[in-house]
């Protein structure tokens, strides 16, 4: 971690025992992309942009805000669901994007909530913290399954070609 990494952990942590907020275990990575990479189906370069930081909910909802995230890894989360990010959809407009034509993406990875791996329902709070829509898929029970499968016979049987 680099010496303003460092700081702003300290001044986290201190912060966290005013307010006892919740802490994030956080990375932030970035892609550049070209048109020249897109036609030749080539990967961008890709960097560390945070790594492994701890921050706070004020420090979250500014990273995804400056990094300009906005959308989920999926449109739904299941209960032991425990792997899902965050990332932008347009790129920045910096002086790469208007000069050279390099879009610049970025993900947001949480990899703890308060020193633990994080959950669902985490992710769920997470989501609408940051402004992503989010939505909780449904559990469905064994009796849900029998009735589907008795009021669809078939439905479940893939015996067809695409």
């Amino acid at each position: 971690m680099d010496a303003k990494a460092i700081a702003r952990q300290w001044a986290i942590e201190e912060k966290r025992v005013e307010e006892d907020t919740p802490s994030y275990v956080v990375s932030i990575y970035s892609e550049q992309r070209t048109t020249v990479l897109d036609l030749a189906q080539e990967t961008g370069h890709t960097q560390v942009e945070i790594d492994h930081e701890t921050v706070d909910t004020d420090t979250l909802r500014r990273y995804a805000q400056d990094y300009g995230i906005s959308q989920a890894s999926s449109s739904h989360i299941a209960p032991g669901d425990d792997r899902l990010w965050f990332y932008s959809v347009t790129p920045r407009e910096d002086r790469a994007y208007f000069e050279q034509g390099v879009e610049t993406y970025y993900s947001l990875h949480v990899h703890a909530v308060d020193n633990r791996d994080p959950q669902a329902h985490d992710y769920q709070q997470l989501a609408k913290l940051i402004g992503v829509r989010l939505e909780t898929t449904p559990a469905f029970s064994q009796k849900d399954v029998s009735i589907n499968a008795e009021l669809n016979p078939g439905g479940l049987q893939h015996d067809h070609e695409f």
